[in-house]
């Protein structure tokens, strides 16, 4: 009786319920048992998507295989399809990242779209009036997205790119955005304080302050912080309810040592484009 057919099905049952209801463990499962979890492709795919964040835009597959608890050969199989179809792009050594075709999926989101929509030519006009580089950051997940960029010849080599994922504490926009997030995100991005650049703020009570300091001068400032020879100011883009939707940035190649005149120029535009986001509603 104990060990007929009945009990057996039974257990299945159990055992598939638990893995539907925790599918992260089961992902996890696999990776330590060096064995593929029961997903779809679909599933899969998604798992391989799901890798690439802030700290992992570029990756080589065995990284891949690791994060997303997959084997090799699916990794291998489901990547080249990815590259393929545009997803993702593969360089010269072997690195992933992401793709253009999955960046455009991505901008067809309504909010970001909106957004871009409306901050480019603002953008372009803030370029021509500063010299800099301009860029528009929104948050997703807990990294901070580059939604656009706005750049020219006169302007050096690019830092980052449109679409590329910053962290949080180390960039300007991520900073303005982290210090008018939930306290939920805060508590996951203090946890991780990672280093980039000697100049990095690792310190939990450090950053916290200065969260304080962004949300009372309404600016925010990155010094060498993500990249060594990088410096960025940043404003808030709001809307309804003084919700903060956005985040509006000027990069400069040399130290920003009278940052007031910037910060005035942001200021104006971030204000421009909350208000047109209001009126398209």
């Amino acid at each position: 009786m104990g060990n007929g057919p009945n009990q057996r099905r039974r257990r299945s049952r159990t055992l598939t319920t638990s893995a539907e209801e925790v599918p992260i463990d089961m992902g996890r499962a696999a990776e330590r048992a060096g064995t593929e979890a029961p997903l779809g492709v679909v599933g899969k795919v998604m798992r391989i998507l799901g890798t690439f964040d802030g700290h992992h835009t570029h990756q080589r597959m065995s990284d891949i295989s690791r994060r997303a608890g997959l084997a090799i050969p699916t990794c291998h199989r489901l990547l080249g399809d990815l590259v393929a179809a545009g997803a993702l792009q593969r360089t010269e050594d072997g690195h992933y990242s992401v793709g253009r075709s999955l960046w455009t999926i991505a901008m067809s989101a309504p909010l970001q779209r909106s957004i871009r929509d409306v901050a480019v030519p603002y953008m372009q006009d803030l370029l021509r009036a500063t010299g800099q580089v301009v860029n528009l950051f929104v948050l997703e997940g807990d990294s901070v997205l580059v939604l656009e960029r706005i750049g020219g010849t006169a302007v050096g080599p690019p830092v980052t790119i449109a679409g590329a994922h910053l962290p949080l504490h180390t960039s300007a926009g991520g900073k303005v955005l982290l210090a008018h997030s939930e306290s939920d995100l805060l508590g996951r991005v203090l946890g991780n304080l990672f280093r980039e650049t000697d100049r990095s703020i690792t310190d939990p009570d450090i950053l916290l302050r200065e969260l304080e300091q962004v949300r009372r001068r309404g600016w925010a400032m990155s010094a060498g912080e993500h990249h060594p020879n990088s410096w960025g100011v940043s404003v808030p883009v709001r809307v309804v309810d003084d919700r903060v939707v956005a985040a509006l940035g000027v990069v400069s190649f040399v130290p920003i040592k009278q940052p007031q005149p910037l910060i005035s120029a942001l200021q104006v535009v971030a204000t421009a484009i909350g208000r047109q986001i209001r009126r398209q509603g």
